[in-house]
């Protein structure tokens, strides 16, 4: 952003980013290029505030569903899928790529269970 060239923009916040933005992150992050990584640390850290994520393990509990809730899931996605970013821009945490995968299909099932329960009411669920 050239005009009010002082402020720290997160491009993110708009309804609209530049096209090209996470792919280009995507690559530079890939490259190692330290500005990219700084900027997709202060993405993910935005997305923990709004999804109100306290702890590192509270991650293994996102959902792409809860992604989408605040807009983000498409960016997301484009970076590379969640795991491999908190890999990348947390790398002194040891993450288990297989926990947060258990994770997700105990949300697929619970979403599941749900469902039914609403379509059929009269089974006790």
């Amino acid at each position: 952003m050239h005009i009010y060239h002082e402020h720290h923009w997160h491009v993110w916040k708009f309804d609209r980013t530049p096209k090209g933005l996470y792919s280009g992150l995507k690559v530079r992050l890939q490259a190692g290029d330290v500005r990219a990584e700084a900027t997709v640390r202060e993405f993910i850290e935005d997305c923990a505030k709004l999804l109100h994520l306290n702890q590192v393990k509270d991650w293994y509990r996102v959902s792409y569903d809860d992604l989408a809730s605040i807009g983000r899931s498409g960016a997301v996605l484009a970076l590379g899928g969640l795991m491999p970013i908190l890999q990348r821009v947390y790398p002194e945490i040891s993450w288990v790529a297989a926990r947060h995968a258990s994770q997700m299909k105990k949300a697929v099932q619970r979403l599941v269970k749900k469902i039914l329960q609403r379509l059929l009411p009269h089974y006790g669920m």
